[in-house]
């Protein structure tokens, strides 16, 4: 970003539209050309003129969770880094490869030029159809760093789903809806809590295949945690239905047997 050359030039008309970088990559750098001003002479037959530059360098972006551990790119849609008052978004296939970011550019600085390096700062990643960084905590600079691992913020889950009887956990296939509406399957135990690993923040949908009632949950996702879910199963209704079956026979037995006494006590009354 700093130097200087010459060159003779025969024709200074329409210089800038002419001049170009003859190696524009150098050292995994990519040089382009901002600005060209003519100075002013400083003898006859001289001119000078100076050339404002760029560089851009490559920068491979990584994400890790808590504890270090890695966030594969493939559930990234998204990631906005914000430098020198412009924002550059990097998504799909790029995100897979190395991407070229603005390093270093000249500026004009009390009418000298001067070249500046850029710092990056992490807008925001969307994981899942969720935000996974808080803005402007995340910094870089492509001039001492080409591998950029942005810390996301994720969280792991325990679901026990239990009946709503007598308590026990539920074995039972389930689904798992995310904030961006793609579902996939899990499998829950009835042993103890079901961990659903590395979830970025915001609403899920679990339902239990197994649950006659009750069986579909929202769960508010923004750190570690443990959710206690209680369900209607077919166990349930059957042991439901079984009380309510021998409530309806006790009423019956009992209005027959006092049915069965008013008569007796009506016929004893005659004699």
């Amino acid at each position: 970003a700093k130097g200087q050359g010459t060159s003779p030039v025969a024709d200074l008309n329409g210089v800038d539209l002419r001049l170009r970088v003859s190696t524009p990559q150098a050292t995994g750098s990519t040089v382009s050309i901002l600005r060209v001003s003519r100075l002013k002479p400083s003898a006859g037959f001289q001119r000078h003129l100076v050339t404002a530059l760029a560089v851009s360098r490559p920068v491979s972006l990584s994400f890790t969770g808590p504890a270090g551990r890695a966030v594969s790119a493939q559930r990234v849609a998204e990631v906005r880094l914000t430098g020198d008052g412009r924002t550059v978004s990097v998504s799909g296939a790029q995100l897979q490869d190395p991407v070229s970011l603005l390093s270093d550019q000249a500026k004009l600085v009390d009418d000298t030029w001067t070249a500046q390096q850029v710092t990056y700062s992490v807008s925001s990643v969307t994981v899942e159809g969720s935000d996974a960084v808080f803005a402007g905590q995340q910094r870089f600079n492509p001039n001492t760093a080409s591998d950029w691992p942005i810390s996301v913020s994720v969280f792991d889950l325990g679901v026990t789903v239990r009946d709503v009887l007598f308590g026990r956990g539920v074995t039972s296939a389930a689904e798992v809806i995310r904030p961006d509406g793609m579902r996939y399957a899990v499998q829950l135990g009835g042993q103890g809590p079901t961990l659903l690993r590395s979830l970025v923040r915001g609403e899920y949908t679990l339902t239990t295949q197994s649950a006659v009632l009750g069986g579909s949950s929202k769960i508010l996702v923004s750190k570690n945690s443990e959710v206690d879910l209680r369900v209607v199963t077919l166990p349930d209704v059957l042991v439901l239905l079984f009380l309510i079956l021998g409530a309806s026979v006790s009423v019956v037995m009992l209005g027959r047997r006092s049915i069965l006494g008013s008569k007796s006590r009506l016929a004893g009354g005659r004699w």
